[in-house]
């Protein structure tokens, strides 16, 4: 009887180790298990906080490059805005020189703007044939003198009395005349004082021409140019028009301009012409 006791007693004995046994096992376990999922809920949060980092950055990257090409666009503008704005000044700058240029010498060709007497010889060239040209006036009478220099039938002489109404057309070498009214007769002659009456295109002039000096004929001058082809040389003393250029074909020089020098003019002698009557009736 006793003895079953003992093993009753040792049984429960080794039950209980076992169960001590088991139970720190068990507490291992939880333990390791425990661990476990906490290091996987740390790698997680790692990982998730990696990732918002890597959100963030590029978010930033993204706004830094925003900002970046904002910037650019920004002095792009700027310079564009400072060219145009140089460009501005510098037109405005330009346009003022000329019109002080130009106002200079309309005020100097001014004094010879009510001229009554006075003769101007020029030498025209239109696609290599020249002319000689002799202007005279006195008061209501004019008188232009054509001498072509390369074929003498074409030389003609105009005169007319603004004040009888009488015009006379004549061709020398061809001993022809047509007498007229002095109405119906249109003289053209490039005149040095053509600048005296630009005043109502001063702005214009001042707008669109390039102005610079050059020397012309031992004359000290302003040369105006209007587009490619048309250009005029003014003695920068005088404010007088010297030469007129249209393209390389066409120009006119004065030779010589003289005022308060012209006496009487004389009609054409018109002895052995044959004469022809174009009197225009009212």
């Amino acid at each position: 009887m006793e003895e079953n006791k003992n093993e009753i007693k040792e049984e429960k004995k080794v039950e209980e180790k076992v169960q001590s046994e088991n139970n720190k096992k068990e507490e291992k376990t939880n333990v390791e298990t425990e661990k476990n999922v906490k290091k996987e809920a740390e790698t997680k949060k790692a990982s998730s906080t990696d990732a918002d980092a890597a959100k963030f950055k590029k978010v930033e990257t993204n706004g830094s490059k925003v900002q970046i090409e904002k910037k650019k666009k920004h002095k792009l503008a700027k310079a564009i805005l400072i060219i145009i704005g140089i460009i501005v000044i510098v037109y405005f700058i330009f346009v003022m020189r000329n019109l002080f240029i130009i106002r200079g010498i309309l005020d100097k060709a001014s004094s010879y703007k009510d001229l009554d007497n006075y003769t101007v010889s020029t030498l025209a060239n239109n696609n290599g044939e020249q002319t000689s040209v002799v202007y005279a006036k006195n008061g209501q009478i004019e008188r232009v003198d054509l001498t072509n220099l390369q074929d003498e039938l074409k030389n003609i002489t105009l005169w007319r009395n603004l004040e009888t109404n009488e015009g006379i057309i004549s061709f020398p070498n061809q001993r022809v005349a047509v007498l007229t009214d002095s109405e119906h007769i249109e003289i053209t002659v490039s005149y040095p004082t053509q600048y005296a009456y630009y005043d109502d295109d001063i702005l214009g002039l001042g707008l669109i021409s390039l102005i610079y000096s050059e020397e012309f004929d031992g004359k000290d001058c302003y040369v105006i140019q209007n587009g490619a082809d048309s250009k005029t040389w003014v003695e920068k003393e005088t404010g007088l028009t010297v030469k007129t250029e249209y393209g390389n074909d066409m120009s006119s020089e004065v030779t010589d301009f003289k005022v308060n020098t012209v006496g009487e003019i004389y009609k054409p002698d018109l002895t052995g012409y044959e004469i022809n009557q174009n009197q225009v009736e009212e």
